[in-house]
């Protein structure tokens, strides 16, 4: 998740993942926000026998 903040007053509005459209409570600015989703890396190791 990702902080999302107001583009006028920079006040903390939310932690989200994804598109995001909240009203500041104290501007009243409408912010809309895309924050992509974390992806955890697996890392797999194919393992092949060498006959």
């Amino acid at each position: 998740m990702q902080d999302v903040r107001c583009t006028c007053c920079d006040r903390l509005l939310c932690r989200a993942v994804g598109v995001v459209e909240i009203k500041c409570p104290r501007c009243k600015t409408i912010n809309v926000a895309e924050r992509p989703e974390r992806h955890e890396v697996k890392v797999t190791h194919d393992r092949y026998k060498a006959d």
